[in-house]
Order: C-alpha cells, then sequence, then structure tokens
C-alpha cells in the first residue's frame, strides 16, 4: 500500500494543503455572489435536469423521484461550483429596517468553512459522540421511531466512548481538526486579502466547538451582509455538508437578521485542479520511496455511508468519491504512473449495508 488518501468526511483533517493549492492556484475571478449553476446536475440532490433547484439551504429539496443517473466523464474544472440560494435578499431589507430589524451590510463579505468538529481533550469523547449520532442525517429513522434517536445516541457515544478515546489519546488526547481549520481559515483570508477580497473567515463545526451557531452569532456581530457557504468536505453527502446545510436552513429561518444575509454555496469541489494536483502531488511523494514505484498499488480509504443513502435518498456521494479517484489517477497517468488502485469505504456502524467494498 503506497498512499492513502483521507477519507473526504475527516477532509478537513488533511487537507489544509490541498485547500491553500486550490486557492492559491485560482486564476479565476473571486466570489462575487452571483448565481453560477452547476453544469448537467442540481447541486443539492445529483438529479441531471430533472429537477428544479430551490431557494433553499436544505440540501435534497423537496420530495422527489430521481431518474437512474449516468455516470459522466470526468472532467477537472476551474469554476466554482456554487449555488446562489437567495437572489432576493434585501428585497424587504428597506421594510426590516423600518420595523428595527438589523439589516446587513452589502459591502461586508464572509466565508463561513463547516466541518464536522472533533473532541478537544479526552472528556469531550463522549458527549462529541452524543452529538454525532443525535443528528438524524447520521442515523436516520423512521418517522414513528425518530423519538428514540436521543436514547439510541446516548446508548452508543456510552459504548464507544472507550475505545474512540484510546484513539484520540493515540494522537495527544483530543482531535486536531479544530486547529488545523483554523489555519485553513486563516490561510484563506490571507490568499482572499492579497486578491483584494478583505473577507473575514469564519468556521462552523457541526458536532462541537466552535459550534455552527457560534459562527453566525460572530458573522451577525461583525455585519456581514454577503456571505459565501463553503463546507471543507471535497465531495457532497446528505450525512456531512447536507446535514450542516440542513442545520443551517433552519437557523437561516428563525433569525430576523440571517433571513436578509445574501448567501452562496460552494456545494462541492473535488474536481477542482487545485485539489486534485494537491493529491497527486501528496501520492508522487508517497511513490518516490519505493524502489519499484510501478509495483505499487494506491489505495484510496473514504468514509462510507448507508447504501440506502444512495440508492433511496439520492445522495451523490459514491459517485462524486469515484469521480475524484478517477481525476486523480487520470493525473497520475498524464505524470507517467500507470499503477493499480482500490477504492474502499470504512467506519460503518449498525447492522444497515454500507457502501461497499469494505
Amino acid at each position: 500500500m503506497a498512499a492513502l488518501l483521507p477519507s473526504s468526511r475527516s477532509c478537513g483533517m488533511h487537507s489544509s494543503r490541498a485547500e491553500a493549492h486550490s486557492y492559491a492556484s485560482c486564476s479565476a475571478p473571486q466570489p462575487q455572489l452571483v448565481p453560477i449553476r452547476r453544469r448537467g446536475r442540481h447541486w443539492a440532490c445529483g438529479c441531471r435536469g430533472t429537477c428544479s433547484p430551490q431557494a433553499s439551504l436544505n440540501p435534497l429539496g423537496p420530495k422527489h423521484q430521481h431518474p437512474k443517473r449516468l455516470a459522466p466523464t470526468p472532467a477537472l474544472t476551474s469554476d466554482i461550483p456554487v449555488r446562489n440560494l437567495q437572489d432576493s435578499t434585501f428585497a424587504g431589507a428597506s421594510a426590516a429596517a423600518g420595523r428595527g430589524a438589523a439589516v446587513p451590510s452589502t459591502e461586508k463579505v464572509g466565508v463561513l468553512l463547516l466541518n464536522l468538529g472533533g473532541p478537544d481533550t479526552l472528556e469531550d469523547v463522549q458527549p462529541f459522540l452524543y452529538n454525532l449520532f443525535a443528528d438524524p442525517e447520521i442515523i436516520r429513522l423512521p418517522g414513528y421511531a425518530r423519538f428514540l434517536q436521543p436514547f439510541i445516541a446516548q446508548a452508543i457515544s456510552t459504548l464507544r466512548a472507550p475505545q474512540s478515546s484510546e484513539g484520540y489519546k493515540a494522537i495527544g488526547g483530543g482531535s486536531p481538526l479544530r486547529r488545523i481549520t483554523e489555519e485553513q481559515a486563516q490561510a484563506l483570508a490571507d490568499a482572499l486579502h492579497a486578491k483584494g477580497v478583505p473577507a473575514n473567515v469564519y468556521v462552523g463545526m457541526r458536532y462541537w466547538h466552535p459550534y455552527t451557531e457560534e459562527a453566525l452569532e460572530q458573522i451577525k456581530r461583525d455585519g456581514v451582509g454577503r456571505l459565501v457557504i463553503l463546507p471543507l468536505y471535497p465531495q457532497f453527502s446528505i450525512s456531512t455538508s447536507g446535514s450542516s446545510l440542513r442545520l443551517l436552513e433552519t437557523i437561516f429561518k428563525e433569525d430576523s437578521y440571517l433571513k436578509l444575509l445574501r448567501h452562496t454555496v460552494i456545494p462541492s469541489w473535488y474536481q477542482r485542479r487545485g485539489y486534485v494536483m494537491a493529491m497527486v502531488d501528496l501520492i508522487e511523494q508517497e511513490l518516490i520511496k519505493f524502489d519499484k514505484q510501478e509495483e505499487v498499488e494506491i489505495f484510496f480509504s473514504a468514509h462510507g455511508v448507508p447504501k440506502s443513502y444512495v440508492e433511496e435518498a439520492g445522495d451523490p456521494y459514491k459517485e462524486e468519491m469515484e469521480e475524484c479517484v478517477a481525476l486523480i489517477m487520470g493525473e497520475l497517468g498524464a505524470r507517467g504512473h500507470a499503477n493499480h488502485h482500490t477504492l474502499a469505504y470504512q467506519s460503518r456502524v449498525g447492522p444497515a449495508e454500507w457502501l461497499k467494498p469494505y
């Protein structure tokens, strides 16, 4: 096994270099908060032109039937696939101001980085796991059984905490995800400032501090009026980016300030040239350590999701992961490497069938 591609779900822990590479090498204009449609596919559900994009943060939108998807030919892109979610955000701003509601400043731009989160200390492991398994996008229960969610989360987190704590103990007593994500945020802010975009960059974690709610409160205090929402998961999944976007949708609906905030989502970016090149660079760094490079197997380890997410809920994660691997192997081939590779999925929970091969 020559090189291990980091799990998509934990990508924020591993891809700081890739992010810096992607943004530093990008020659495209910086985000102007205008609608740029992703070609050939609704960004949220994976449909190919059969669904109407919704002006909502809901990652799956309304319930609908999905046709059988045809695998596209992967292609690198330098376009940022963003979805403008509120084209008429400021239509009622004057009226809101007259009612005394806070109105976002259109001049202040922010970027919100979304990530999973992780326990800072060993004492945080069990409550972090509880937050994770209490999320209905992680353990999807039928409507009649949803009242069991907190009890199931408590049981699983209590059972898994000792083993998980041993893992965190082995890497220093806590997750480095917060530190690395904050370093990414600073690197992105510096790159944007260097390009004449004085944007503030915020970090919002789904299951631990700094929570997404904390980041939004800071965004409001800073008077941000235009916001780019960037999940740090290269591939979209309803259990990662989708979960965070559902949370944002709920918060935005209930907050008078955020209702008026003009915002744009970058749903996935696995096909960005900077990201792909960074992954290939990392693999090449490992290949040169072997005497017979051509015999080395390249092993891609991705976080799994239940098979039902893909087949029943329309999650594009598997398709996007396979496209991502194809792009990476294509670039490796262009650089003269014809190694065999394997893509497998890890981290199963519960009795349901998950993506294979394990």
